[in-house]
């Protein structure tokens, strides 16, 4: 087997793009510090190309802007998916980069330049911005083009598991049996839904095995599947939604074809991966670039929140310790993304060992909250020490508000589609907050529950400012519950 091959090392494949993208950036900008000497001493011959090359300040940017240009390529979502991906995709977002890092050395170094005309000035943006693109992306094609022969000649097996062993299910396995690209296509076997019967046992080698519902986790981690197909004949979003709930902590997608479900879904993005269209029911519906800008965002933020809010967090802190017995800071296991735990942590409200006799909803005349925590869940202040939860890559600033899994069993059975609420991280804040605020009942909890899944199928970073800024104005205006 080759050495060089991506499907058995993707981590090994992002590294050969971010080395290539470093030492293409480092000529580049190179390249440019020569043009940038031409340009501006043009005429002065007492100062030679090799005292300019030398100065401090150019070979600390000869360092930093390379670095600078891959952490630009990694926020674009480069490096998320290094392999497959399209060769057209890769030019138009090697384009994009090339163009905003261009115009960042433009606004930062080049206007400060003493050059002696303006239309200089920008024949050597335009130069730079072509010298970026033409030796990132040709490296980049080199890389590329490497891989998908690599994996051409050496494909592996892409095992997919079928939900749904019915006429519908078989023909699905047989399209997904034509796809021979880049991989050699696999199906496992078929699990019955509810309603199917199982038609026989075969040997689980062949394509026709059938496994149990029953032992759909341990079938997925026995056999390492890489996708599971859920093909139901009739819509059933309960049954179709415990499946999701059940694999989603495995981290394989999870996908549907779009004319077997329901309008619910009509805003999850496709994903064309095996030239079926499908829905992944695992993964939000934004791309790399704004997940990346997101995640950037909220970590940039909360550190910003954390420092200058301290002084407000120190006071609270002396507050409740001086008004009731118990810790400061509250920790409560709550399900995060991907269904997994996760330690969420507030300022104490309530009196010690308030849930003594099991989980609760709180109300606002409830007797366990402290007159302190009376005060911060009107204003909301007993929520920030969750921008730590943020930092640690447990939430988000803006989304759907995580739940204990005692009350996530409840809303799954009144409302099967909440289980999409864990393609992506719990917020801080989220959408059902600010229009529904806090639910003191099941039955508002199920309430609420819609605005999350229309959150979801609507994320964007403006969405999230909006969101913010409504959050700020409720803690303005006190009226958190």
């Amino acid at each position: 087997m080759s050495r060089f091959n991506p499907f058995n090392n993707k981590s090994g494949l992002r590294i050969f793009y971010i080395i290539s993208d470093f030492i293409t950036g480092s000529l580049a900008f190179f390249i440019f510090d020569i043009m940038r000497f031409i340009v501006i001493h043009q005429g002065n011959d007492s100062y030679t190309l090799e005292s300019f090359l030398l100065e401090p300040k150019l070979i600390l940017e000869q360092i930093s802007i390379p670095l600078m240009m891959v952490v630009i390529y990694a926020l674009s979502g480069y490096y998320n998916i290094p392999f497959p991906r399209s060769r057209l995709h890769e030019m138009m977002i090697t384009l994009g980069s090339a163009g905003v890092i261009a115009l960042i050395i433009f606004l930062g170094l080049l206007i400060n330049d003493p050059t002696p005309r303006k239309t200089e000035e920008y024949g050597l943006l335009v130069m730079l911005f072509l010298t970026i693109f033409i030796l990132t992306y040709f490296a980049r094609l080199f890389i590329t083009t490497r891989a998908l022969h690599e994996a051409i000649r050496h494909p592996r097996p892409y095992v997919s598991l079928i939900v749904g062993d019915s006429e519908k299910g078989r023909a699905v396995a047989a399209m997904l049996l034509k796809q021979k690209k880049f991989f050699i296509p696999k199906i496992l076997g078929y699990v019955p839904l509810s309603g199917e019967k199982i038609k026989n046992h075969s040997d689980e080698k062949q394509t026709d095995a059938i496994f149990p519902r029953e032992n759909l986790r341990e079938t997925c981690i026995r056999y390492n599947v890489d996708q599971v197909v859920v093909v139901p004949v009739s819509r059933n979003d309960k049954e179709v939604m415990s499946i999701v709930d059940e694999i989603i902590d495995l981290n394989i997608p999870i996908k549907i074809a779009p004319d077997d479900f329901s309008y619910a879904l009509a805003g999850i993005r496709l994903n064309d991966v095996t030239g079926i269209p499908l829905i992944d029911l695992a993964s939000p519906p934004i791309g790399p670039l704004q997940q990346n800008l997101k995640r950037t965002f909220d970590v940039f933020l909360s550190s910003l929140a954390l420092i200058f809010l301290s002084p407000l967090l120190i006071g609270l802190g002396i507050a409740i310790k001086c008004g009731s017995k118990g810790p400061v800071l509250y920790r409560q296991e709550r399900i995060g993304r991907n269904h997994r735990p996760f330690h969420i942590i507030k300022f104490r409200s309530m009196y010690e060992d308030a849930e003594a006799s099991g989980p609760q909803l709180s109300s606002d005349t409830d007797s366990r909250i402290t007159p302190i925590g009376r005060v911060m869940r009107k204003y909301r202040l007993d929520e920030l020490p969750q921008f730590w939860n943020v930092i640690k890559g447990d939430m988000s600033i803006v989304g759907p508000r995580p739940e204990r899994e005692f009350y996530i069993r409840q809303i799954v059975k009144h409302v099967p589609l909440y289980s999409l609420v864990f393609q992506i991280r719990p917020g801080i804040t989220s959408w059902a907050m600010v229009k529904y605020g806090y639910a003191s009942t099941l039955r508002q909890m199920c309430a609420r529950t819609p605005y999350d899944l229309i959150y979801i199928n609507n994320m964007s970073l403006l969405l999230d400012m909006k969101i913010l800024v409504h959050t700020v104005l409720t803690v303005i205006r006190g009226v958190g519950k």
